[in-house]
């Protein structure tokens, strides 16, 4: 399994010249003096920077005759996406799926096996609805779903249902995002109906689809 853990992909494109650095590499593979003579900015600050890049597993390089040329490396876009499902979640989820009595303010997604899935309401409180089963980015994560068919907080483990997520790429640029909400009998007598909410074009299809908004407006910035 590929290491993905050195620098957080989003953090890495936070700076404004490093993500300028990366839509350049994205639209093609360049070396340090191309870098450097396209953007406002020193060979020394355009190497630092691609060491940084290089480092989330962004950009790859590779010697071409006497240069190093800078090209997108696979494994940091598709761990772009797995970053904004999990660490933004809170950018695509769909505003009105809530159980929180207060007004959201904002979702936690804690990166660890383990970890809670929960939303902080803006009176501060917390609302737990999933753990964290299985964490392996950039391709793959496992959580619970804690959740009663009464739509409360379901704290028998033995009857919550799991949804794994997987992140499999498909070209240089392209991630296809694999979603499935599976042992949904485990929530017992009426599942159906939990299977119908989840399933139904405002459940799971109409998250993708915000998910997919989001990353477009990621890559529209990102270049990714």
């Amino acid at each position: 399994m590929a290491t993905y853990t050195q620098v957080h992909v989003l953090d890495a494109l936070g700076e404004p010249t490093r993500r300028a650095i990366f839509e350049r590499v994205a639209q093609e593979p360049s070396a340090v003096g191309d870098l450097a003579a396209r953007l406002p900015v020193s060979r020394p600050a355009v190497s630092q920077h691609l060491r940084v890049l290089k480092a989330a597993r962004l950009v790859r390089d590779e010697q071409v005759g006497t240069r190093r040329v800078y090209s997108l490396d696979p494994v940091g876009v598709r761990g772009l996406r797995f970053s904004v499902f999990t660490d933004d979640i809170a950018s695509w989820w769909s505003p009105d799926h809530h159980i929180l009595q207060a007004p959201l303010a904002s979702m936690v997604f804690e990166p660890r096996v383990g970890g809670s899935v929960y939303d902080v309401g803006t009176d501060g409180t917390e609302c737990h609805w999933g753990t964290v089963l299985a964490y392996d980015p950039p391709g793959r994560v496992v959580f619970s779903w804690n959740i009663t068919l009464q739509w409360e907080i379901e704290s028998d483990p033995d009857r919550v249902s799991e949804v794994e997520v997987r992140f499999v790429a498909e070209g240089e640029r392209r991630t296809r995002v694999e979603l499935e909400h599976r042992h949904l009998d485990r929530h017992g007598d009426g599942w159906e109906g939990m299977r119908d909410a989840v399933g139904s074009a405002g459940g799971w299809p109409q998250g993708l689809q915000r998910l997919a908004s989001r990353l477009e407006g990621v890559q529209a910035r990102d270049g990714g």
